[in-house]
């Protein structure tokens, strides 16, 4: 029963921005992530995480980073998060991603921005290790599981 009622408490805490993802990518929204808006121009949101990329991130290679976000976190693809206390943890939590470029243009970033305004769980990605299509290892793989799995 205790079990129970904690499944339920925590159904209950997700937020109704955990919506099922679109995968459509619009630009940096206002509010607490305006502090994205100066590095980043493109932003998705799968079941209230964010991912950013900047200018010249391909989309396709950030959308393909939401897919696979959607997958690992509703890896039975019904609309709904598989393990919803993973999921409030890394909403309560601001968990991101940053996608950019390359390694270089990550290193670039001013993460200090981020920190200052509390986003202290973000991950970072470079299109160039983003290999949709199977034919060379993609570091999509890791990189999203890392954020989910970040203590």
């Amino acid at each position: 029963m205790t079990s129970r009622l904690i499944v339920l408490a925590c159904l209950l805490a997700i937020p109704a921005q955990a919506a099922p993802p679109d995968f459509g990518i619009g630009p940096v929204p206002g509010g607490k992530y305006a502090v994205f808006r100066k590095q980043f121009t493109q932003h998705m949101d799968v079941f209230g995480i964010r991912l950013f990329g900047t200018a010249k991130t391909p989309p396709e290679k950030l959308r393909h980073a939401a897919i696979v976000m959607a997958e690992y976190l509703d890896n039975d693809e019904d609309g709904k998060p598989d393990n919803p206390k993973v999921l409030a943890t890394m909403i309560k939590r601001d968990a991101f991603l940053a996608m950019t470029e390359n390694e270089r243009a990550l290193d670039r970033l001013d993460h200090d921005v981020f920190q200052d305004a509390g986003f202290h769980h973000g991950h970072g990605q470079f299109a160039t290790e983003t290999n949709p299509g199977g034919k060379q290892f993609d570091a999509t793989l890791e990189e999203v599981l890392h954020l989910i799995t970040h203590e």
